[in-house]
């Protein structure tokens, strides 16, 4: 039986909380790379990206606030572009 492939999810958050937006980044932090501030890009097997879907829904959001995950297909992920010179490795003094 063939191993089901790993996805790539981007997550990104806009959360107004220092202390929710800090654990939220340490959760992250966990299942991918930091590709900027309040953006992810997690490479993850099926039942780890529900793993991740879960705690992410168990975080405590205000009204104002939001957590995206934007699943991308193989073919999208071939035409990624990357424009300027910015870090794409996790950065632990950004929360």
């Amino acid at each position: 039986m063939p191993r089901p492939a790993s996805a790539l999810l981007l997550v990104s958050y806009d959360i107004s909380d220092d202390r929710v937006r800090a654990q939220t980044a340490k959760l992250l932090e966990g299942f991918g790379l930091r590709i900027q501030y309040s953006v992810f890009e997690c490479r993850l097997m099926p039942r780890r990206a529900a793993d991740l879907r879960g705690r992410l829904r168990r975080i405590r959001l205000a009204d104002r606030d939001s957590i995206e995950i934007v699943p991308c297909c193989a073919h999208c992920d071939e035409r990624r572009q990357r424009l300027g010179w910015g870090r794409s490795e996790p950065d632990r003094s950004v929360v």
